[in-house]
């Protein structure tokens, strides 16, 4: 655990490190690339996701599909 547990970003970065540990101890991929999927699939998955959801996703936070695109990107490496 962080030192300070006062500090939600540390706490979660934290959690978040534990989880993908936990993922790579029992063989899970943690990522697209390890998962399979390829960069080439992005605008087919982004197809799917806008005709699923439309233009506006997200309920915690209202995201766009740039936003998506980005997380792809972000999650396949």
């Amino acid at each position: 655990m962080p030192e300070n547990h006062n500090d939600k970003k540390a706490v979660a970065r934290e959690g978040i490190q534990r989880l993908k540990g936990f993922f790579i101890e029992i063989g899970m991929p943690v990522t697209l690339k390890e998962a399979g999927a390829k960069k080439e699939d992005f605008p087919k998955l982004l197809e799917t996701l806008k005709k699923n959801k439309g233009n506006k996703l997200g309920s915690f936070m209202k995201l766009k599909l740039s936003d998506a695109k980005k997380i792809y990107e972000m999650a396949w490496e």
